[in-house]
């Protein structure tokens, strides 16, 4: 441990005291922590310059005070036994106006200037721990095998395994695993030459923000919709269009009545966020001929599209794109996320050499044993079986909150019935406020938060949103009872 001290000769106070006052002052100050162990006498001399009595003579001054232990054999110490009034839980904050805490306008980019204007809300599933971050949970997740596999690539690795700093786009084997798995589940077509691989899910749309707009471009956006795209897109200064969704996903006739030109419409067609619609068949087919007439990109966000538990799915906007005007977003977040939270774009052939140049300015040094370790849970199948079964779990999980909303709560309550993903969707008529319809929640644990910030205009009070992932059966029952008695429902209503 390196210990950086101001020591001056020049001064009355020996030298042996200006140290131990010093370290007294880390260990009180909370820079030095109870048990933290110290450099010996010849290393705190040799680090220092001094002579070895001097730090010998501190440590024992220190020693005698009780600030610091020695243990034979194992060395010196902190004390553990330090009174709790002696020790401050932080550091020192600086004293009010010492600091000035506002952004120098006039030395930052036209970009960092519009960032600060930018009302973050902070709202996403990803934002919410009472949604488990939008992540499934850690009791399903595939741990057993995940290890398995970083140990094996641990122990096998040589010294240039991980190396990929001539793939910017990452590990070319895991971007094939990856153009095969998308094809078989997602009927994505793409080659592993489109396939970009990021370290995190919000880092596709930072990039395709960051590539396709400037300052007054225009976006178009579901409403209500993810929040974190439309932060990305505003951070770069581009105007945003809401366009209203319904349970066929975004109204297309209505982005035809507004006659509006953009950059690039984007939308999440799979898996709604935060409703659940999942766009028709119809409805995709109209969204890329009218992208093609105007002269517009798609960007396809398939974030939430793990989780589907009824119905046929449905081509992804990608695989029906004739003209190359769609890209596509992916992200391990929602399956493997704390294990990996790999993001993943498929961009049309024109765009690869452009994404290129920017990856490689931004992004060469990549996590190769995830890398590696991602690689074979694909290629070996883990990743689908582990779909197949968690996904048992959940529709289970999912049908008792349906069951129990309706028997608590009756007509009172209105679950759409394409919502799904890691959470439920729900409609609740309440004469309570938002606000104290969310606190009786977090009371009963029942984890429910409002769609409200999800929409960028006219949204709707009486929307709400329960992670039930997390949620065993008798969880689900006796959180949602109590619950609803707490609003005043005896499941009579």
């Amino acid at each position: 441990m390196d210990f950086p001290v101001s020591l001056d000769p020049s001064l009355e106070t020996p030298i042996y005291r200006q140290l131990s006052n010093a370290m007294r002052t880390a260990i009180t100050s909370g820079r030095l922590k109870p048990g933290d162990l110290l450099p010996s006498t010849p290393e705190m001399s040799k680090m220092l310059g001094l002579a070895r009595a001097t730090v010998v003579r501190s440590y024992d001054d220190l020693e005698g005070q009780g600030f610091i232990e020695t243990v034979s054999g194992k060395g010196t110490f902190v004390s553990r036994r330090l009174p709790a009034h002696v020790l401050q839980s932080k550091l020192p904050d600086f004293p009010a106006g010492a600091v000035n805490l506002e952004p120098p306008t006039a030395l930052l980019s036209e970009y960092a200037q519009t960032l600060i204007r930018v009302p973050f809300v902070r709202s996403t599933s990803a934002d919410r721990p009472e949604l488990n971050y939008g992540s499934a949970p850690l009791d399903q997740l595939p741990l057993r095998q995940w290890r398995e596999l970083l140990i094996a690539h641990s122990r096998s690795a040589s010294a240039d395994t991980y190396s990929y700093v001539t793939e910017p786009f990452g590990h070319r084997p895991l971007r094939e695993a990856i153009a095969y798995y998308l094809a078989r589940s997602k009927a994505v077509r793409c080659s592993p030459e489109q396939v970009i691989i990021f370290p995190g899910s919000q880092h596709p749309l930072y990039h395709v923000a960051q590539i396709l707009l400037d300052k007054g471009d225009r976006v178009v956006i579901e409403n209500p919709g993810y929040v974190g795209a439309r932060e990305n897109f505003m951070a770069r200064g581009a105007q945003m269009f809401p366009i209203d969704v319904d349970e066929n996903g975004i109204r297309v006739e209505d982005l035809k009545r507004s006659d509006i030109t953009c950059k690039f419409v984007y939308v999440a067609p799979t898996y709604h966020d935060p409703t659940g619609a999942a766009m028709s068949l119809e409805r995709r087919k109209q969204l890329l001929e009218w992208a093609q007439h105007k002269g517009s990109l798609v960007v396809e966000d398939a974030f939430d599209s793990d989780y589907r538990y009824f119905g046929q799915p449905l081509p992804s906007l990608q695989s029906l794109d004739e003209n190359g005007n769609v890209l596509y977003i992916y992200s391990m977040w929602k399956t493997l996320y704390p294990l990996s939270a790999v993001g993943v774009l498929v961009v049309p052939h024109r765009l690869i050499s452009l994404f290129e140049r920017v990856k490689l300015l931004a992004e060469r040094q990549l996590p190769a044993l995830e890398h590696l370790a991602l690689t074979d849970f694909i290629t070996e199948g883990h990743l689908e079986r582990h779909m197949k079964r968690v996904r048992a779990v959940y529709a289970k999980r999912r049908q008792t909150l349906i069951h129990v909303l309706s028997l608590q709560f009756r007509s009172s309550v209105k679950v759409p019935k394409q919502s799904a993903a890691l959470h439920l969707m729900l409609r609740l008529k309440c004469d309570l406020p938002a606000e104290q319809i969310m606190a009786r929640a977090r009371v009963a644990n029942l984890p429910l938060v409002s769609t409200e910030l999800y929409y960028a205009e006219n949204p709707r009070p009486d929307e709400f949103l329960v992670a039930f992932a997390s949620l065993n059966d008798d969880e689900i029952e006796g959180n949602v009872a109590a619950w609803a008695r707490s609003l005043g429902y005896t499941g009579n209503d």
